[in-house]
């Protein structure tokens, strides 16, 4: 091999070498870029996340509270029917004692009807 085609062949090699090292420059030079957009992309999301967080809290705390509220409010309907029951049950004694009340009005009534009774009545 003559020193012109040793040159010759040194010389393909380094530009076919230089082509690589380009592409591998631009290859290089996406991957930055493509890191890049993802990084803001991953920035964008933990903003995204954090937005988030946030509404999952403040929903939380809105659960919290009306679970709260229900819990009072069957503490009053608790209380209501409580109420309720002691009402129904002072109604019926008292039913009761307008029951017994009627029968001893009835037997005064007898009593005072036999009492004055006019002698032609009967």
């Amino acid at each position: 091999m003559s020193d012109d085609d040793f040159e010759k062949r040194m010389k393909e090699h380094f530009d076919q070498l230089a082509a690589i090292v380009m592409n591998l420059g631009e290859r290089v030079d996406q991957l930055g870029e493509r890191v890049d957009q993802l990084g803001e992309r991953v920035d964008q999301l933990g903003t995204q996340v954090e937005k988030l967080t946030e509404k999952v809290v403040k929903l939380t705390d809105a659960v919290l509270g009306l679970a709260g509220i229900v819990g009072r409010h069957d503490q009053q309907i608790a209380e209501h029917d409580r109420r309720i029951a002691e009402n129904d049950r002072q109604i019926a004694e008292l039913v009761e004692q307008g029951k017994a009340t009627d029968e001893r009005i009835n037997a005064l009534i007898a009593i005072v009807e036999k009492t004055f009774r006019r002698p032609d009545a009967e």
